[in-house]
């Protein structure tokens, strides 16, 4: 019988890198207790006419949507990395000086750590691009409070198998 491949979710992390794609540079998010994403999904467009074969639907094969990655973790107001995140989640750039009401905010680089290596310096990882799309706090009554982010990808990632 052999042996699997599964590895646990301890010490798998979600980060955060500006401008920088290095995943040595990005800083992990604070006490993030579980995240998931991104869930990559085609479309379809539908290409059927009335000579399909056998009255069967056709299609092919369109854009790919990058998905989003949602965390959840233990709301801690002091720690450095959440109080950054709510800083620069309304960072908004001013595209140009001559037309001062078109504005973007620049994707900040995103990574996810995967702990499927033999040290804790081996790792899987997953680096993109994204923008914040929603924080929320979660205030149970007899419970820890959390906080919820998601981010909205945007482009293709880029996968690193451990060395």
């Amino acid at each position: 019988m052999a042996i699997s491949g599964a590895f646990p979710s301890r010490r798998c992390t979600i980060g955060y890198g500006g401008a920088s794609t290095s995943v040595t540079s990005h800083t992990a998010i604070g006490e993030v207790h579980d995240f998931s994403g991104p869930e990559l999904e085609r479309s379809m467009a539908e290409v059927t006419h009335l000579n399909s074969d056998n009255g069967f639907r056709e299609f092919v094969p369109g854009w790919i949507d990058p998905g989003s990655i949602e965390f959840t973790c233990n709301y801690v107001p002091g720690d450095t990395s959440q109080q950054t995140l709510l800083a620069t989640s309304t960072a908004i750039t001013s595209v140009s000086t001559s037309t001062p009401m078109q504005y973007y905010a620049a994707p900040t680089y995103w990574s996810i750590n995967f702990s499927d290596g033999a040290a804790t310096t081996s790792f899987s990882t997953i680096v993109f691009g994204g923008h914040w799309q929603g924080w929320s706090w979660s205030i149970p009554f007899d419970d820890r409070v959390t906080a919820r982010g998601r981010i909205k990808l945007t482009g293709m990632h880029t996968l690193t198998t451990a060395a």
